[in-house]
């Protein structure tokens, strides 16, 4: 989680008192969220495929639960390795990742969604 790329635009200016990109990098990383500093790693194990749907192993803050990868896409490329991306949907709750405030769930959806992207090499 230390290395990232936002995308989205709805910040105020570095500097600010609140609101900057950093601000809310700093609250992801926090105790409230995913508590980097004690869990730095999550994990995503792939456990069965059929077709283009894959069940997957997800573990975030040392809690481990059964997940959905949907809309798998396989392309090989031209280096001769594989890229396969899909979609993850996951309830935060299940994993701990609950900020504790008064208005958390009127303001924070449960869950998270990700763009999985893996690249292998094919196998021979």
């Amino acid at each position: 989680m230390k290395s990232y790329v936002m995308t989205d635009t709805n910040y105020a200016p570095d500097g600010a008192a609140q609101g900057t990109r950093a601000n809310l990098m700093g609250h992801l990383m926090s105790p409230d969220f995913f508590a980097v500093d004690s869990s730095p790693t999550s994990t995503l194990k792939i456990t069965a495929v059929t077709g283009n749907t894959a069940t997957a192993d997800l573990t975030v803050r040392g809690k481990t639960n059964s997940e959905t990868i949907t809309d798998i896409v396989v392309t090989p490329n031209a280096d001769g390795t594989v890229s396969a991306s899909g979609k993850l949907a996951f309830d935060r709750q299940k994993y701990g990742v609950s900020w504790d405030s008064g208005s958390k769930d009127a303001v924070l959806n449960n869950n998270i969604e990700l763009n999985v992207q893996l690249v292998g090499k094919a196998a021979q």
